[in-house]
Formats: C-alpha cells, structure tokens, sequence
C-alpha cells in the first residue's frame, strides 16, 4: 500500500479537475488552485461535473495508493460543511482518509 503527500493528493485532484473542466468546457482556461471551490458560491462545477469528477478521482487515487477509497460518498458531498468546498479542504479530508487507511 503507498502512502500519498499532501502534495501529491492535491496533485492529483487538480489534474482530475482541470480533465473535468477541459472536457466541459475545451479551450477555455480556467485558473484552479487550493482555493478553488468545488461546491457552493463559485463553484467551477455544477453537480453532474462534481459526481464525474469525484469518480474519475477516486479510481485515480485508488490506483496510486493501492487503497480502496470512498471519495464519491453520497453524504460527504452533500453535508453542510462537505470536505468538496475546495480544492484544499478535499486534499486534507482525503489525507486524513488515506493516513487512516495507512494505519489499519
């Protein structure tokens, strides 16, 4: 089982999301970092986007991990205060799932 950074988590969300908005939108460049929200008041995202993309994230970080992650949960991405806000709060969410899953 390989253990992700911090920086390779965030790494590869933002990879799975600029595929999701390039095949959304082609040709229009859309500047994305930690700050840039998933969910709620400017999301770059409408709810069909953010499921295809938490998907194709979630295949991708199995795959670098060897784990066998939830990312698409239901209830994470619609709670109150969902872990999908932005780019930098699902990199620390799924650290702490993948830090989990290191110890079990």
């Amino acid at each position: 089982m390989a253990s992700l950074t911090q920086e390779a988590i965030a790494a590869h969300i933002l990879a799975c999301l600029r595929q999701e908005l390039d095949r959304r939108h082609p040709g229009q460049a859309t500047a994305i970092g930690l700050e840039t929200a998933l969910v709620g008041p400017g999301a770059v995202l409408d709810s069909l986007g953010l499921v295809t993309f938490a998907v194709s994230l979630e295949q991708r970080l199995n795959d670098a991990a060897s784990v066998n992650l939830n990312v698409a949960d239901e209830q994470e991405l619609t709670r109150r205060n969902s872990p999908f806000r932005t780019v930098g709060t699902l990199t620390q969410h799924l650290r702490s799932l993948i830090g989990a899953t290191d110890l079990a």
